[in-house]
């Protein structure tokens, strides 16, 4: 899947010599596989999931408890990673020089309670940033592109993000949809341009467990084109079950 790749890349270092180039080509390389590989693990651990799921219940089995909420027994087994997501993550993407991850380092929010999102949107996601409840989100891509939208109101209890559906089009975000624990969807941020295909990722333990809820997302920015402003163009999702034992 790095044939592309490698040629791209060999046209735009072919005055470098051979053992930086040979260095270059060996980190791009371990880049790619390693974050194929960490995205593999991360949908299989979300597979696992789907089974070991129901021993979150197995306390409705002691005595008069039959009505009790599933809990998971501790924050390690109850959270639930999807991603990092992004073109370079796609094994039959098209891998560019530009994917290398010194190009594009992850923003760093920490797990918490999610109060709110700002979207800002056109053709593209031009920009996201999450507003926590005990940290400052740190905004991904171009804050004045697109169209701004704002989801109000969020909070841990009755009203959160079980679901994300984020779109891939160019070599960025082209779209994202926010699915709530009410069962409402928000509409597609994004995806401005008609009759353009995206490729579509639904990120969401258990198909849209309410017992989940988003509680992280790290993003990284890329360009869609070399004359189109920075988007998003990466990102990671955390989810973390509603009750956590003590």
């Amino acid at each position: 899947t790095l044939n592309s790749y490698d040629k791209e890349l060999r046209e735009k270092v072919k005055d470098v010599p051979y053992e930086a180039y040979d260095n270059l080509i060996d980190q791009a390389v371990t880049y790619v596989n390693t974050e194929i590989n960490k995205k593999a693990t991360r949908q299989s651990n979300a597979e696992f999931m789907k089974m070991y799921l129901y021993t979150f219940a197995l306390n409705k089995f002691l005595p008069n408890n039959s009505n009790a909420p599933t809990i998971a027994p501790n924050r390690t087994i109850g959270t639930i990673y999807y991603g990092i997501y992004g073109k370079d993550t796609f094994p039959n993407g098209n891998h560019g020089p530009e994917d290398h991850n010194a190009l594009h380092p992850m923003s760093s929010d920490k797990p918490d309670v999610i109060a709110g999102i700002n979207v800002h949107c056109g053709f593209f996601l031009d920009c996201l940033k999450v507003k926590y409840k005990n940290q400052i989100g740190t905004p991904t891509g171009n804050e004045q592109g697109g169209n701004a939208f704002t989801i109000r109101g969020l909070d841990e209890k009755y009203n959160y993000v079980v679901g994300v559906n984020v779109h891939f089009r160019e070599r960025v975000i082209s779209g994202i949809q926010f699915v709530m624990s009410d069962g409402q969807t928000t509409q597609i941020f994004g995806n401005g341009e008609a009759n353009q295909k995206t490729t579509e990722i639904k990120c969401g333990p258990i198909g849209y467990n309410n017992d989940f809820k988003l509680v992280g997302i790290q993003m990284a920015e890329s360009k869609a084109t070399e004359h189109y402003n920075l988007c998003v163009g990466h990102i990671y999702l955390i989810f973390e079950h509603v009750r956590i034992a003590q």
